[in-house]
Parts: C-alpha cells; sequence; structure tokens
C-alpha cells in the first residue's frame, strides 16, 4: 500500500471544464428541490381540501334543490 498525500486544490479551470460545469448547472437549474417537493406537497393538500369542500357544497346546493323542487 502506498501512502498518497490528499490536497484540497481545485481542478484546473480549462476551458473543456468550464464548459462541462456550466452544461452541470444548466441541468441541475431544472431539478426540483426538497424544499420545492415540500410546497408541492402543501400545494396538493391544499387543493384536495378546496376541491372536497366546493363537492361537497355543490352536492349541497343539489340535494336543497332537489327537495324543493320535488313535489
Amino acid at each position: 500500500m502506498t501512502n498518497v498525500e490528499l490536497t484540497s486544490a481545485a481542478p484546473p479551470h480549462t476551458e473543456d471544464w468550464i464548459a462541462w460545469r456550466g452544461r452541470v448547472d444548466e441541468r441541475l437549474r431544472h431539478m426540483a428541490t426538497k424544499a420545492d417537493l415540500a410546497d408541492l406537497k402543501v400545494w396538493m393538500l391544499k387543493t384536495m381540501v378546496t376541491t372536497m369542500i366546493t363537492t361537497m357544497i355543490g352536492f349541497g346546493a343539489l340535494i336543497v334543490a332537489a327537495i324543493r323542487l320535488l313535489p
């Protein structure tokens, strides 16, 4: 086994490396983060509750209309 000294030097910034890094950054910019997913879950919950309430009000209105219109 050989001992290799590790350094924290940055990689050389060649034009190819800069172009590659730009492509990677462009791809990662379109990915969702954990915060985005948490916001999506909250939005979905609010949408579901709103839809349920609206549906219940609609069915209630139909039942009231049917009771009043039927002899």
